[in-house]
């Protein structure tokens, strides 16, 4: 079973790169439902995802309804006014982690990307409509 985070509307650029390394880290996909305060080539996202990008399962999904439709309802857990938003996402995952009995690989063995790489996590996303 895989496990995966969304992220209704989010604003703050840092906080979703640190989610989306914490995604990659865990082979966790990542579900951005717009509109979002930022776009997705903004540099500090880019800076806090590191060059992760490239395992990032990404999903960008136009409104909520979409989203809605998209996932199964059951097993969603929802969170609002947490501390800090990635802080709680790693929380969580790493919980849902071990609820389900998910043995992760070595983290050491996601590498970040060359900086010259070209890659760009817009186009890797897969937009639903």
């Amino acid at each position: 079973m895989g496990l995966a985070i969304a992220l209704i509307e989010p604003q703050i650029a840092p906080n979703t790169g640190n989610i989306a390394r914490l995604c990659a880290a865990t082979d966790t996909a990542l579900h951005l439902i717009e509109p979002m305060g930022f776009r997705l080539n903004d540099a500090q996202l880019k800076r806090a995802a590191m060059d992760y990008w490239e395992h990032i399962d990404l999903w960008v999904h136009s409104y909520w309804r979409v989203f809605r439709e998209a996932v199964a309802r059951e097993r969603c857990l929802y969170f609002s006014r947490s501390l800090n938003l990635a802080t709680t996402a790693g929380i969580v995952l790493y919980e849902a982690v071990r609820q389900v009995g998910i043995e992760l690989e070595d983290a050491a063995s996601v590498q970040p990307l060359a900086a010259d790489s070209g890659t760009n996590a817009h186009q890797r996303s897969r937009e639903t409509q």
